[in-house]
């Protein structure tokens, strides 16, 4: 068994991040993007704990987390989310990332950090609730779709080309006689876009930051960085003003997903007291996505939050698990908060979108 210890991440490291990740996810990655996630994030405190071999000296595996400003109950805290965990494949089930995971927690949970929350995939899933004290949130997800082209949705369900030609014209009308039915509410808002946020979500911010519980901060200094600031700046943010005052804004995300061109709504946050304006921010983000020719919009919200009645409006729909290309989890690991589990497990305190996820 090839042996290896651990430590700290150290400026330069990035580098031969890079190297690992290219190798064992085999995509590229850029070092823009990692100093942008790691170096540049507004907190300024930085959780890589990196595996290096004692024979070659060699970068051979990594567990990290992303330090984010989050209201706790009451409290302003630093949390974290998990990411970018690997391991180089000569170096397997050794425990690695079960050891550095343990040892990093411990450091974080000594630096004031009471908080890991992440999107595990399948093959990670299983190691950190069996191991690492984490629990899942919600399983599974809870996927809002707005269908715009039916032909490539009814190809990821059905078994058959010819069951979906047959099936398309039945799906159309029946979502459209849906939509119908819902009823549609008159609304006096004008949405436009902006190119990054300026010092009035500060104050949408306090007016809308007991939507939930447990959330990361939305405020200017995470919203541009999370999405004006970003290295691939791909994302469009829409936006409904009132005079001087900004009374909510919708982040939308076009990408493939599976070979559907889809649209995801990355963010959204409105003033309580402004009726209807999720509904204009949500139609002004599928009329873009519908232009751009995405065969469907995805949101990601849990049930008990208000926009869940505003989705439903604007003709999203619960999205059947095998719609999705993969099995994805949403789970959370206490690291030493004042809360109790209960409390930190229990999803209902929670507001989560896709902007919270690292690959939307």
């Amino acid at each position: 068994m090839a042996s290896w210890t651990s430590r700290l991440y150290q400026p330069g490291d990035e580098y031969v991040i890079k190297e690992l990740y290219e190798s064992v996810f085999n995509v590229p990655k850029s070092i823009d993007f990692w100093r942008w996630r790691y170096l540049e994030n507004p907190t300024g405190r930085i959780a890589i704990l990196l595996a290096v071999s004692d024979e070659e000296q060699s970068l051979v595996g990594q567990y990290t987390l992303c330090p984010l400003l989050m209201k706790l109950g009451n409290k302003d805290v630093v949390g974290s989310l998990s990411l970018d965990t690997m391991v180089h494949p000569d170096f397997r089930r050794q425990g690695m990332l079960k050891k550095l995971a343990k040892n990093l927690y411990r450091l974080m949970a000594a630096e004031g950090i009471p908080l890991v929350y992440g999107f595990p995939n399948e093959q990670s899933h299983h190691g950190l609730t069996k191991y690492l004290d984490w629990k899942d949130l919600v399983d599974p997800l809870p996927i809002y779709v707005r269908p715009l082209k039916f032909s490539g949705l009814l190809k990821r369900v059905l078994p058959s080309d010819y069951l979906t030609r047959v099936s398309y014209p039945v799906a159309k009308f029946g979502y459209q006689i849906l939509r119908r039915t819902r009823g549609r509410q008159d609304r006096q808002f004008t949405v436009t876009t902006l190119a990054r946020f300026d010092e009035r979500v500060d104050k949408l911010w306090h007016q809308a930051r007991e939507i939930a519980q447990i959330l990361v901060h939305r405020d200017r200094s995470y919203l541009n960085w999370r999405y004006a600031f970003h290295p691939r700046s791909d994302y469009t943010i829409f936006a409904i003003e009132d005079k001087e005052e900004l009374l909510g804004y919708c982040v939308l995300r076009i990408q493939d997903l599976a070979g559907l061109q889809t649209g995801f709504i990355a963010d959204l946050l409105v003033n309580p007291e402004a009726n209807y304006a999720p509904d204009a921010l949500l139609e002004a983000a599928v009329r873009q996505a519908e232009a751009a020719g995405c065969d469907m919009v995805n949101c990601l919200m849990l049930e008990h939050i208000l926009y869940i009645a505003a989705l439903k409006r604007c003709g999203f729909i619960r999205a059947p698990a095998r719609v999705m290309p993969q099995e994805l989890y949403l789970g959370v690991r206490n690291n030493g908060s004042s809360h109790p589990d209960a409390f930190i497990h229990n999803s209902r305190n929670w507001y989560i979108t896709w902007g919270d996820h690292d690959r939307v």
